[in-house]
């Protein structure tokens, strides 16, 4: 992004981004523009399975896994909206291991 100040000649400040589009208005500062550092312990959430789906890996009904998340055999699900919850793939493949597991 560049800034070209005419300030001097009375008009305003206008910039451009990388696509060529002009922007008008006051220059940012420095304290003005949020800065993030990147935290190397963030993980990936990876893809979120749906009910549906979850129940033609795992061949339970509907209730019965709702019940095992009730006991704590099943994961519990993530919410992804008021109304809307999901499970992570990689827990899903983990149960899929630990149940095919002969113990």
């Amino acid at each position: 992004m560049s800034f070209n100040d005419n300030e001097s000649s009375g008009g305003d400040i206008t910039s451009d981004d990388n696509e060529g589009n002009v922007r008008h208005g006051i220059t940012p500062s420095v304290s003005a523009v949020p800065r993030f550092a990147p935290s190397a312990k963030v993980k990936p959430l990876g893809r979120l399975l749906r009910l549906p789906e979850v129940l033609s890996i795992v061949p339970v009904s509907r209730s019965t896994w709702y019940e095992g998340i009730r006991q704590g055999v099943y994961p519990s699900p993530v919410r992804i909206s008021q109304r809307t919850v999901a499970w992570p793939e990689e827990q899903i493949r983990d149960l899929v291991c630990q149940l095919a597991s002969p113990n």
